[in-house]
């Protein structure tokens, strides 16, 4: 497949899944323990949010608020900020998507994603891994990475997937090896001060200003449980 036609496929693909094509039905990805045995599903956050997700912007706020260290910006949360980047950095890009990690009660218990698509690698990130609601089932974010990780690779063609996560964050760091990635590189990071927020930036070239920070890349090696 061209990389024209697979950006193609790639924006068609997740806009099904986040309801730009109408009269389709909801479309979620299963959720299975060591066992196989469903024990949840990620529920794509659609185009119509507001209506389908009543409350699912205070909601991603206050696991926000809860969980400052999960983004690269520090900034004042609030619903129409998440609306905005809900709509614009979510439902508005082309290569960018969000799932509601959903126990088989119906609870919203967190978050992941994929975004940054590399349309000629076929390579995309793991994106936005948040447990918002803790000791609920132990081992559901290595389960729903792991429903993740089969989408990407049987549904979108993925040849590659990688991850960022802060490199002092020893916790996840251990958590994304356990799932099958492996470190390939630091890279550094300077602090940028903008007007209502700070926020931790890559700098290919650093030209003499000192690292502040530095992220560690993963890449997906598999556990053959795909």
């Amino acid at each position: 497949m061209k990389m024209e036609d697979y950006a193609l496929f790639i924006k068609e693909t997740l806009d099904r899944y986040k309801g730009k094509y109408k009269h389709e039905p909801l479309k979620n990805l299963p959720v299975y323990n060591d066992q196989t045995v469903i024990c949840g599903y990620l529920r794509p956050i659609t185009e119509d949010y507001r209506i389908t997700l009543p409350g699912c912007s205070a909601l991603l706020g206050k696991w926000r608020e809860e969980n400052p260290g999960i983004a690269t910006g520090t900034f004042q949360v609030t619903r129409e900020r998440t609306e905005k980047w809900l709509d614009e950095h979510i439902i508005g890009r082309d290569d960018r998507i969000l799932f509601l990690i959903v126990a088989l009660d119906g609870q919203f218990l967190g978050h992941i994603g994929f975004s940054s698509f590399d349309y000629q690698e076929k390579a995309c990130e793991v994106d936005a891994v948040l447990r918002g609601v803790k000791d609920i089932q132990p081992g559901l974010m290595g389960y729903a990475l792991n429903s993740l990780i089969c989408w990407g690779h049987n549904d979108l063609q993925l040849e590659k997937i990688t991850l960022k996560v802060f490199a002092d964050n020893t916790h996840a760091i251990q958590f994304y090896q356990r799932c099958g990635f492996q470190v390939v590189q630091l890279i550094p990071l300077v602090k940028v001060a903008l007007p209502s927020e700070e926020k931790w930036e890559i700098r290919s070239q650093l030209q003499g200003i000192v690292a502040e920070r530095y992220y560690t890349e993963m890449i997906y090696k598999g556990m053959g449980v795909l």
